[in-house]
């Protein structure tokens, strides 16, 4: 089963839209029958598995369910006894390829900045529910590149959160000839494969049970330069990627978003934060947001909501600890927001869930 990669639109989601069908490009599967191999297993019956065709492999430009993607990846480490499957799809000689036309433009991009800031700009030529946010810290002289998926909370998303992680720190050394790479990573996850196999796949301290999925950069090492750019690759394939793959109505709350995200764990999250941090004037911010039809408050409540089921059904921190990382100034104020938009406690939450902590 394929499908074509929503290219967004009235009908893409947000607020009063139509919830795409959460989609990545079959190039991320680039590698798996290898590896399969490697490990004497049959990509064919891993495939059959999550209700894909076996030809799959050979389709261009097309788009499988994300679901299956993040299954498949899943079953490769159960299976065949391999806990590190996902990091090692990304480590294998096609991993940058998954990225497809993607991986063009930014080994033609000028600097790694360049490359980088395109693709959390373009990231729906990959996957219409992948998010890649680009934040610079000034105070520490460092940039943090935080990966999230949108999913429901479902869908396991291990295997494919550690696969991207690593494809993006291959993408820091590829593309600077081995000189760049992350100087932390972070993982929301426990630890599923053994510490030696993340040390050796990153080449970096990793760090678990964080409270995002992200890598620490040194800021002034994304000024490098990337040797033997070719400007007319660059300008096909971001051409190819502008026709196929516009950027969405809703780019700017989706940014805002990731911004508020990122500053509301730190205690600091108003309007005009977010308006700095994205370089913008709060009035400005404010109208391109109304232009969308949303505000900054709806777009902050919205992303504590996703933040609170995100924590409630993937962990067993404290309710209190909860309420801190969204802002809360106690956990009253998060059972309140819970019955407001789930109609049901945070106890009942995890208790849906199967968690009885908190």
């Amino acid at each position: 089963m394929t499908l074509a990669l929503d290219p967004g639109g009235p009908d893409s989601g947000g607020e009063g839209g139509v919830c795409p069908v959460p989609v990545v490009r079959v190039d991320a599967l680039r590698g798996v029958a290898r590896l399969a191999r490697q490990l004497g297993g049959d990509h064919d019956a891993l495939l059959a598995k999550v209700w894909l065709d076996a030809d799959v492999l050979a389709s261009r430009h097309a788009a499988i369910p994300y679901h299956s993607f993040a299954r498949l990846l899943e079953h490769g480490a159960s299976d065949l006894g391999c806990p590190d499957f996902g990091m090692r799809l990304a480590a294998g000689p096609d991993g940058l390829k998954g990225l497809g036309p993607m991986e063009v433009a930014m080994r033609n991009s000028a600097t790694l900045r360049d490359a980088f800031t395109y693709f959390t700009e373009h990231m729906r030529a990959y996957s219409n529910v992948a998010e890649l946010a680009m934040t610079q810290d000034a105070a520490t002289g460092t940039t943090t590149l935080r990966f999230h998926a949108h999913l429901p909370g479902t869908v396991p998303s291990v295997q494919a959160t550690e696969y991207m992680l690593l494809l993006i720190q291959r993408s820091l050394a590829e593309l600077s000839d081995g000189a760049v790479r992350a100087r932390q990573i972070y993982m929301a996850h426990a630890p599923v494969a053994a510490p030696s196999a993340y040390e050796a796949h990153f080449g970096a301290p990793v760090r678990f049970g964080a409270e995002a999925d992200m890598l620490l950069v040194d800021r002034a090492a994304l000024d490098r330069e990337i040797a033997g750019r070719d400007l007319l690759l660059y300008e096909l394939a971001t051409s190819f990627i502008t026709v196929h793959y516009p950027p969405s109505r809703v780019d700017l709350s989706a940014r805002v978003g990731a911004v508020i995200e990122h500053l509301i764990q730190q205690g600091s999250c108003s309007h005009n934060d977010v308006a700095t941090a994205l370089g913008m004037h709060p009035r400005a911010l404010q109208r391109r947001l109304k232009l969308e039809g949303k505000s900054f408050e709806g777009v902050r409540d919205l992303v504590r909501r996703d933040m609170a089921l995100r924590y409630l059904s993937e962990s067993d921190m404290p309710l209190t600890h909860v309420a801190r990382l969204l802002g809360y100034s106690d956990s009253s104020v998060l059972t309140r927001s819970c019955y407001r938009w789930f109609e049901a406690s945070p106890r009942q939450i995890r208790l849906a869930k199967g968690r009885v902590a908190g």
